[in-house]
């Protein structure tokens, strides 16, 4: 005997199959497939397992095995309790199949080309519980959120799907509030979540789908940054720009474009190593990308820290490995070749602010995160900047220069009188000086 809440269970799964049958045309193509064939196998077993009369009701059967399906959930009153009941298992047995259908889908078979997100929405307010429902067949060793899998692997015609999950998981409270829809969830034995995922997506590709990677997933930051999904902050919290230089391989420059220009203090942030994303830039991306973060942090600091970053020691801790930006990008390219790379770079930069090789000097000196070798280059590129600096020590000018390094109101390089968003620049230092 059904209980109640059995009756219940059993009543919502008809009210959803009927719901489902009667929007089939609003799934995605691979649903609707599924849809036929589930419908057509349902009708089928019926045929060949039920004994009664009604079953043979022209106004029930037609050429159509959905409409038939239709026909049949409509005319419950037909059947005896225990044909019923023998259908409702079909019904459980059809959602069931269909909703592993659509988990698999979201987890490795997505396609912007062929589903829209309206189909994808369709399908997911249907089987909510996808968007946090862990699988293997993200293509990982572990089992891992759809939203997840979306990112991985440099999937470019999945992709685009990242805010509809993230926006739905946020609308049926499928993950922690902090978890922000899955976009910051972590997994145990994969610490990266889907924004720094979508910002390392193109070191396993080569080529020009490189850049097609790069296209694709600043588009989609950018979807999510207008949802309000993506916080400025997170481009600090989980440094999106060291991890873009590391991982973006030959071609990042739109996502870096999205990044610094949302938060230029971002190419200052030093990590736990004491290395600037400019670093990282000079040891794994291309000549190109080096050129291309040294370009934004000119752009943004032109006056002296700037230039600075090329001389970011290695470790902050003056370790005898003092493998600067600079330095790195010799060992990796030619010397011409990268000297060349600056020199246009600074160029172009003092055709709109004029570098402030005074101030660029007193820094080098005094910063002691930052190699000596900036003396020699600065004072190469303009052997009386000693000499202007001693007859211009008394001046009120050159006092003001030398608070700025000790750290005054306004030593972020922007001018204005605002350094409260560069506490994190690594590049002004009040510590002791140490010679090699």
């Amino acid at each position: 005997m059904l209980t109640m809440m059995d009756d219940d269970r059993n009543s919502s799964d008809v009210t959803k199959l009927e719901s489902i049958l009667r929007r089939r045309g609003d799934f995605p193509a691979r649903q609707r497939k599924k849809i036929i064939r589930l419908a057509t196998t349902f009708v089928d077993c019926l045929l060949e397992e039920y004994f009664g009369d009604a079953i043979d009701d022209e106004d029930l059967i037609s050429e159509d095995p959905v409409s038939t399906l239709e026909s049949i959930l409509r005319r419950k009153e037909i059947f005896p309790e225990q044909e019923w009941r023998h259908i409702l298992r079909h019904v459980t047995n059809f959602l069931v199949e269909l909703g592993q259908d659509i988990h698999t889908m979201a987890t490795k078979a997505l396609n912007c080309q062929r589903d829209t997100l309206a189909e994808v929405e369709t399908a997911l307010r249907f089987y909510p519980e996808t968007l946090s429902r862990r699988s293997l067949r993200c293509g990982g060793l572990y089992p891992d959120y759809p939203i997840r899998c979306l990112a991985r692997q440099c999937n470019t015609k999945a992709i685009p799907f990242i805010h509809l999950f993230a926006r739905l998981a946020i609308e049926f409270g499928s993950f922690q509030e902090h978890e922000r829809g899955g976009l910051l969830a972590r997994d145990t034995h994969d610490r990266d979540n889907v924004l720094e995922k979508l910002v390392e997506s193109s070191h396993a590709v080569k080529g020009e789908e490189q850049r097609h990677v790069d296209t694709t997933s600043v588009t989609e930051l950018i979807r999510l940054r207008e949802l309000g999904l993506m916080e400025k902050q997170d481009i600090q919290r989980y440094e999106l720009v060291r991890k873009l230089c590391i991982h973006g391989s030959g071609c990042f420059e739109q996502r870096g474009r999205f990044l610094i220009e949302w938060d230029p203090y971002s190419i200052l942030l030093v990590d736990s190593f004491g290395n600037l994303p400019l670093r990282y830039a000079a040891e794994f991306a291309s000549l190109a990308g080096f050129r291309f973060v040294f370009e934004l942090g000119m752009r943004y600091f032109p006056q002296h820290v700037g230039i600075n970053l090329l001389f970011r020691s290695h470790d902050r801790n003056n370790s005898s490995d003092h493998r600067t930006p600079i330095k790195q990008a010799c060992a990796r390219f030619k010397r011409k070749d990268v000297m060349r790379v600056i020199d246009d770079v600074l160029a172009h930069s003092s055709l709109t602010t004029p570098l402030n090789i005074t101030d660029a000097f007193l820094v080098a000196i005094l910063d002691d995160t930052i190699h000596l070798d900036a003396v020699y280059f600065l004072f190469r590129r303009q052997p009386d900047t000693l000499i202007r600096l001693i007859t211009n020590s008394s001046s009120s000018s050159s006092g003001s220069s030398i608070r700025c390094v000790g750290g005054c109101r306004d030593n972020d390089d922007d001018d204005d009188d605002d350094d409260t968003n560069n506490k994190n620049n690594g590049v002004i230092s009040k510590s002791k000086r140490k010679r090699e």
